[in-house]
């Protein structure tokens, strides 16, 4: 456990009570029970007396946990936070908007803020709804009590403004300036015992439970972000246990990859891998079936199955998509121990248009895996 300092830079109505480690994440604990810095000072035994800058500094450092736990036990615990974006918002200032995501639209924005995954800095917003329905209404008032309750600050622009920010994409009259999301590297999966696996990370471990057979899907340096966001809001539909991708050559998680994908982005975590060729090869070893999407014949000549053939495979699954230009890397579709396509049903196809969009043949795959999932106790 550890304390962070300048518990002062806390104002009124937040304060900052304990910072704890959970699995290596810190938790704050904030409360708004005490309204200002002699309040502070009197919960720790000080002088209600406000102090020099100088003094303020070293009575800071002077404050133990001890102190803090003996403060707070009477003081109402207001929430937990899975990361301490208050404070990272008060200590760090406001970055510019080139370092941060300007999120857009009610289905980016609201899950956005009520995940409490990003750290929020400023809420642009027109002043009224884009539309006369009641339920885009709905959907602001939910917008700014919670940009309200996070204190937030709130800032009116007209639509000129709000166009600039988003590059006249449809922001519906609000964004949302955060920090930016940053995959999770792994690199591996590890076998399921129980229900149970773990994905293996330089860093340590991140469990997962599993009723069904998981199914896992892997992105091979897919570059472009409406596809992106398009192939994630289907992982997500169809409860994929995982969604990894390249480290390098792939759609960054930007603010157009959370709009595509209808604020799928914004509730799921996505995992990224420095060498895809290694993480498919590891887990095949710890039991996972690598399933690889392309043409007719794999770039090694093996014929490949159709999705029903390829739903019946009851071990746990990765199912591998390619770029949407060359599709599978020829190392990848290799490190694949069997490939699937999805046959046309025309029979005077045109010659130039000989397979599906990524993100279209992502979500006829993930459905026919989904919908014949087997339990995760049959291999």
């Amino acid at each position: 456990m550890f304390l962070r300092k300048s518990l002062y830079s806390l104002t009124t109505p937040w304060v900052g009570s304990i910072l704890k480690e959970t699995r290596g994440i810190p938790f704050f604990l904030v409360s708004r029970h005490a309204s200002s810095k002699s309040n502070w000072k009197k919960q720790f035994g000080k002088k209600s007396k406000s102090p020099s800058p100088s003094q303020e500094t070293k009575n800071e450092s002077e404050f133990d946990l001890g102190d803090i736990f003996n403060a707070t036990k009477n003081i109402k615990v207001w929430d937990a936070i899975e990361e301490p974006r208050l404070m990272k918002r008060l200590k760090n200032g406001e970055p510019n908007n080139r370092n941060c995501d300007l999120l857009y639209g009610y289905s980016v924005v609201l899950p956005a803020l009520e995940s409490k995954r990003r750290v929020p800095y400023r809420l642009f917003y027109r002043g009224e709804t884009e539309t006369t329905k009641k339920e885009d209404s709905d959907k602001l008032d939910t917008i700014l009590g919670l940009a309200e309750e996070l204190q937030l600050p709130i800032q009116k622009m007209d639509r000129r403004e709000l166009n600039e920010f988003t590059g006249n994409r449809p922001h519906q009259g609000v964004i949302l300036k955060t920090d930016r999301l940053e995959p999770i590297t792994i690199n591996r999966l590890s076998k399921v015992d129980d229900e149970t696996y773990y994905a293996v990370s330089g860093s340590g471990e991140y469990h997962f439970k599993s009723e069904q057979s998981p199914i896992w899907l892997a992105l091979d340096q897919v570059v472009d972000p409406q596809n992106l966001g398009a192939i994630l809001r289907s992982a997500y539909y169809f409860g994929i246990d995982g969604v990894v991708f390249c480290a390098r050559n792939s759609a960054p998680l930007s603010p157009v990859v959370s709009k595509a994908s209808s604020g799928a982005l914004e509730v799921m975590d996505v995992y990224s891998v420095k060498n895809m060729m290694r993480f498919l090869r590891e887990s095949q070893e710890n039991g996972w079936t690598v399933i690889g999407a392309s043409a007719e014949k794999s770039s090694d000549g093996r014929q490949a199955i159709d999705p029903v053939a390829m739903s019946e495979i009851n071990s746990p699954r990765i199912l591998v998509m390619g770029n949407e230009g060359f599709g599978l890397r020829s190392l990848v579709s290799e490190s694949c121990q069997i490939h699937v396509s999805i046959p046309s049903t025309n029979p005077t196809i045109a010659p130039f248009l000989d397979s599906l969009n990524v993100s279209v043949a992502t979500g006829i795959l993930l459905h026919m895996l989904a919908v014949n999932r087997k339990p995760s106790t049959i291999a």
